[in-house]
């Protein structure tokens, strides 16, 4: 409902039967203008039906898009799962993901993840770049010898 947006806190407050509570979820900037852009009619209801009834499901809308886009085998809940990976992509820390999806556990979190084997492979890249070149030439160097000028993670 549109008493349910606070437009100064950007948040929206929802109820979640699945733990029986209302919950506040933040609103970034273009969902906010999404909603603002939205016309408001007489209904209290943001999302309404034909009528101007409260749209209780989105399910039938959303398979009618994803038909007409071509995509199967595909859930509204795997919405979830692709913002997860977009924001760990994005750098953002697996305690703000967790925080986002409202997982009480970060091991839950991470089962949402999805990173394929290339994601992987180009993040342990950012490795080569914190170590000495005398790490990958096989040259011994000794923590007294050269410790001080091995590049620290952000200085170089």
């Amino acid at each position: 409902m549109w008493a349910d947006v606070d437009w100064e806190k950007k948040t929206f407050r929802y109820w979640e039967e699945k733990k029986d509570k209302w919950r506040t979820k933040e609103l970034i900037s273009p969902m906010v203008e999404l909603l603002k852009n939205i016309p408001r009619g007489k209904s209290e209801y943001i999302l309404t039906g034909p009528g101007r009834e409260p749209l209780k499901d989105c399910k039938r809308a959303f398979k009618t898009v994803l038909k007409k886009a071509g995509i199967k085998d595909f859930r509204f809940h795997d919405l979830r799962r692709s913002s997860a990976t977009f924001l760990l992509k994005a750098g953002c820390p697996l305690p703000v993901i967790q925080k986002h999806l409202e997982h009480t556990s970060l091991a839950m979190t991470q089962k949402y993840l999805h990173l394929n084997q290339e994601a992987q492979v180009q993040e342990l890249e950012k490795l080569g770049n914190i170590l000495p070149g005398e790490f990958f030439t096989g040259q011994k160097m000794g923590r007294s010898e050269n410790f001080e000028e091995m590049p620290i993670a952000g200085t170089a």
